[in-house]
């Protein structure tokens, strides 16, 4: 029994909770009981058990409490409201950084190892409420996933009219003018190659680009900023489709050349 099971079956517990209403209890004794009867139970399974109950109340996901006027008890818990609509709407973090990650790779099984050690730091920084870390460390798998669209399309345009736009990216430092030398590339693109490419990419591209790299930006300067937890929350759930849509165009042109 390793944690990511001990994990998914709390969460499996306190979704079946969410959905009794916000009014609904649980203890950890009731939590433990759902696993003494499993094969492979013992001592250090109890141990991932408490230390799982521990990471959700640090989250806000739990909180200790029990029904109106009793007096508590040590192992009474209750559902935040947050935690009940992150259950609810099937939010994976804060709640199951593992399951999240494991789904970057099945959507994303190419991805480089760079952006997935940053991107798994920045949701272990998330999860125990280190907020300018967890933005940081995804500011940087964001930047370093730029670069590869940014690398492979400089091999897609090498042999067409818009070759002259490699000199420009080779040029620039910063990775924010890059990404606009690039946006403006992508746009002098044909039609034709344009509808091949994924739904709304430039949307997504730019708005996770920027939003991430403004947050980023923030918590970097010496006056502070990006400590928003709703915020980066949203980035990490959206950086799974973000991921997708960058590797789709990095597999169109490594498959491709423009003439």
């Amino acid at each position: 029994m390793d944690r990511e099971f001990v994990r998914s079956e709390i969460i499996q517990l306190l979704q079946n909770l969410a959905r009794k209403g916000m009014n609904s209890y649980i203890t950890i004794n009731e939590i433990i009981h759902n696993f003494e009867n499993k094969p492979g139970y013992n001592g250090a399974v109890q141990n991932m058990v408490f230390e799982e109950i521990h990471l959700l109340l640090l989250n806000n996901v739990l909180m200790r409490a029990v029904g109106w006027g009793m007096v508590p008890a040590w192992n009474d818990l209750k559902l935040t409201e947050f935690g009940s609509k992150c259950l609810l709407e099937g939010y994976i973090i804060p709640l199951d950084p593992d399951g999240y990650l494991k789904q970057i790779k099945e959507s994303v099984p190419q991805i480089d190892i760079l952006i997935f050690e940053y991107l798994s730091e920045s949701i272990a920084t998330f999860n125990r409420s280190l907020v300018l870390s967890s933005t940081i460390t995804l500011g940087v798998a964001s930047e370093q996933a730029v670069l590869l669209l940014i690398e492979s399309f400089c091999k897609f345009i090498e042999n067409s009219t818009l070759r002259g736009y490699i000199d420009k990216f080779i040029k620039e430092r910063f990775v924010s003018t890059k990404y606009d030398i690039l946006e403006e590339c992508l746009d002098k693109l044909p039609k034709e190659v344009k509808s091949k490419l994924p739904d709304n990419y430039d949307t997504t591209i730019d708005t996770l680009f920027h939003f991430i790299k403004i947050n980023r930006d923030k918590t970097g300067h010496p006056k502070g900023g990006g400590k928003d937890r709703g915020i980066q929350q949203s980035n990490l759930q959206a950086f799974k489709s973000y991921l997708s849509v960058i590797y789709k165009l990095i597999s169109y042109f490594d498959s491709n050349k423009l003439q």
